[in-house]
């Protein structure tokens, strides 16, 4: 029969079921001792006791993600804010989302510097909201959850004068002490 210790836990318990030679326990949470008793067919009072396996249960590092600020689309770049690091994440890694922004590529388990961090985007892209996935890692090789943030594409608008077109209007005559209004198209 297979026997556990859970944390710190001051006795052995039976675990229900495992009596084969082989056992797997479900998903821990707690760190958990495991040994395998025996006893002789001929003498219950005679039980040989394994040796015992510790198995060290570490926490998922976990960061927060901040909000994206929309970035032009002429940027190279944007910036993502991060806060409330707990259990040492010291790599992280962004995938696409969907909608997928073309031409992303990856960051595969990059050193997690300072908050924020300085992700490279291609230029020219279309406007729109791309979504992205985030994940940490520590020196265990604990995984956290996904996240998922959004990076906001923004047009800038084109300005021009009002009732002209761009580069038409290259200049604007005045008589001394006269006065006129220029107006810009909205979107300034």
């Amino acid at each position: 029969a297979w026997e556990q210790k859970v944390g710190a836990g001051p006795s052995w318990t039976t675990i229900s079921g495992a009596t084969s030679a082989d056992y797997q326990p479900g998903a821990l949470t707690t760190t958990t001792m495991y040994r395998r008793t025996v006893w002789s067919p001929n003498a219950q009072s005679c039980v040989n006791v394994s040796n015992e396996i510790t198995v060290t249960v570490n926490p998922l590092p976990i960061v927060t993600l901040g909000t994206v600020t929309a970035v032009c689309n002429s940027e190279t770049s944007f910036l993502l804010p991060y806060s409330a690091a707990q259990n040492t994440p010291t790599k992280y890694s962004i995938s696409v989302g969907t909608p997928a922004m073309p031409g992303f590529v990856p960051v595969v388990d990059a050193d997690l510097g300072t908050s924020p961090l300085s992700i490279s985007i291609p230029s020219g892209l279309a406007q729109n909201n791309y979504v992205f996935v985030f994940t940490v890692k520590n020196a265990n090789g604990c995984v956290s959850s996904s996240q998922t943030f959004t990076v906001p594409i923004k047009s800038p608008p084109t300005p021009a004068v009002a009732g002209k077109e761009r580069g038409v209007l290259d200049s604007l005559i005045n008589c001394e002490n006269g006065s006129f209004t220029m107006s810009a198209n909205s979107g300034l």
